[in-house]
């Protein structure tokens, strides 16, 4: 990122080697529909690190996002999450994972929302941190439906951090948005991430990848 651009955002520096791996996959391979979609993907993101998927529509994004949470099974290979296997799933509340076309309940509020998540936490941040974080403070009692795109996307990022997660997984978070609520969405995530938190993202654009990420992995 540049900080020139954004002299609000936090500075998180380059993860350290010698931190431990967050999420790791060796000589993954996944099929679909008979397409090799992913081949022989080696990936080692550490904690602390901010790593971004880049590529295409249908080059595998979302797929291998869907491998690492354990609801798509692997070809072949291996996967470990938190010192776990995705399918032990046992790393859930340590994860936050905002999947792409997410859809809340419209007729709950966004404070609603975010103590439903909450409950089923070991841990929580205090509901109004997390709103003054994320810019919610004056929507906090407005129904997820009522919401603009960019609130609703604002709303799903509050019920996942406050949390308190290890991991934070979006698939496509700023896809549908503007530029200028892409820039708006990030200046709040960069808020609410910890230098001891873990990011991996999905991006169709190398230009966002580049801003926000200590570094990308391509695909297709």
């Amino acid at each position: 990122m540049n900080p020139e651009t954004h002299p609000d955002l936090p500075i998180v520096p380059p993860a350290d080697p010698f931190r431990r791996p967050v999420l790791e996959t060796q000589a993954l391979c996944v099929e679909v529909e008979g397409l090799d979609l992913i081949q022989n993907l080696d990936l080692c993101v550490l904690a602390g690190e901010s790593v971004a998927v880049v590529g295409p529509s249908g080059s595998g994004k979302t797929v291998l996002l869907q491998v690492l949470m354990g609801t798509r099974t692997a070809h072949s290979g291996k996967v470990r999450v938190l010192d776990a296997i995705p399918a032990d799933m046992a790393y859930c509340a340590r994860v936050g994972w905002i999947q792409q076309h997410a859809k809340l309940a419209d007729n709950l509020s966004v404070r609603e929302l975010m103590e439903l998540f909450g409950s089923f936490a070991p841990q929580t941040l205090p509901v109004e941190t997390v709103l003054e974080w994320t810019g919610l403070q004056d929507h906090a009692d407005t129904p997820y439906g009522r919401l603009t795109p960019l609130q609703q996307q604002l709303t799903h990022l509050a019920s996942v951090v406050g949390s308190c997660p290890e991991l934070l997984v979006l698939d496509a978070p700023t896809g549908h948005l503007t530029l200028e609520e892409q820039e708006v969405f990030w200046l709040h995530l960069q808020q609410v991430l910890t230098p001891e938190q873990t990011l991996i993202f999905t991006t169709r654009s190398q230009v966002e990848a580049e801003k926000y990420a200590h570094r990308t992995v391509q695909l297709g």
